[in-house]
């Protein structure tokens, strides 16, 4: 029997195992100092014997140490703690809430062409997460959390020369537009996206930055006008089949002048920044929750040629994405 095929197979227990720390709190409940068995079991309701078994595989796992009956957290336990400014605590929480009952069903949506999470649900998860406002601010928080975790590396390989005005098409919180903003003193940014999440990224935007930003409602399947000199698509176009892509780029073009410059930022499959590793696994992740999928530089360069716009240059950014700039026809 092979070690290794089981060890994948119960790769959904060390996920449960991560989930339940979280759910508990242990990681900021064992926190630096040491803790003893019994006052965790006390802070977290759990009886001494019981708690042990899921601290032993805490163990297993590296998110805690223990010397002489204290435990103390480890580097990647600390990755899971409320205040971490890592993705990490959120995405074991969407892995678990949001996830995993999809991923079950890849062979339904590689059979239907569905996403899973629809056949699931009955409609898809930005329309689930709209009349599920928990869990929508858990997919807003996590992906602020991601984007933040590479805005400096993908910041560092778009050239905005000459631009005076950029739009952030669908940014969320704005984690892209801020790196952008801080490094150009010149620069002003335009953040794109539904209302609720503009009002949490405008409570939260830093004062020194709002004489240079303007946080305007946008839909990118119905209204769009936006004035820039150029426009960020980050990850939006791989959460949609091609023909919703194709919608997205058209609403684009629409609002684009002759000078203004589109830069879609995506894994790129095959592609500048490239990593099968990453891309390949985030592709399946596309089809079994958005219906989306990762493409080729040739594939984009298909749906933005049907969309009106001819693309100018295609290079890799920081962080494994690459970037395709496009303008009008």
């Amino acid at each position: 029997m092979s070690d290794a095929l089981t060890s994948l197979i119960g790769g959904y227990q060390a996920t449960a195992v991560l989930y339940a720390a979280v759910e508990l709190d242990l990681p900021d409940l064992i926190g630096d100092a040491g803790v003893p068995l019994e006052e965790l079991a006390s802070s977290t309701a759990c009886p001494p014997r019981e708690l042990e078994r899921l601290l032993r595989l805490l163990l297993q796992l590296d998110i805690c140490s223990e010397t002489s009956g204290l435990y103390r957290v480890t580097d990647s336990g600390r990755l899971l703690q409320r205040a971490s400014a890592t993705p990490h605590r959120d995405l074991v929480r969407l892995s678990v809430e949001q996830y995993l009952p999809a991923w079950s069903d890849i062979a339904g949506a590689l059979r239907s062409g569905r996403s899973a999470f629809k056949r699931l649900h009955g409609v898809g998860p930005f329309e689930w997460r709209a009349d599920h406002p928990r869990d929508g601010q858990l997919f807003v928080s996590w992906l602020n959390r991601h984007t933040s975790a590479t805005s400096t590396d993908v910041a560092s390989g778009l050239d905005l020369t000459g631009v005076e005005v950029v739009a952030d098409i669908g940014g969320g919180l704005g984690a892209l537009l801020l790196e952008l903003l801080f490094r150009e003193e010149a620069l002003s940014g335009v953040l794109v996206d539904q209302p609720v999440v503009l009002e949490q990224a405008s409570a939260a935007w830093p004062q020194t930055l709002r004489h240079r930003t303007s946080f305007l409602p946008g839909d990118l399947f119905g209204d769009l006008k936006v004035e820039a000199d150029a426009m960020i698509l980050k990850s939006v176009l791989h959460d949609w089949n091609d023909e919703n892509a194709a919608v997205v780029l058209r609403r684009c073009a629409a609002t684009m002048s002759s000078h203004t410059r589109l830069l879609v930022v995506e894994r790129l499959v095959n592609g500048p920044g490239y990593d099968p590793r990453i891309s390949q696994w985030l592709d399946m992740h596309m089809l079994v929750i958005t219906g989306g999928r990762e493409r080729t530089v040739e594939e984009y360069e298909t749906l933005l040629q049907i969309s009106g716009m001819r693309v100018s240059s295609v290079c890799a950014t920081g962080g494994g994405f690459g970037v395709i700039e496009a303008t009008v026809r």
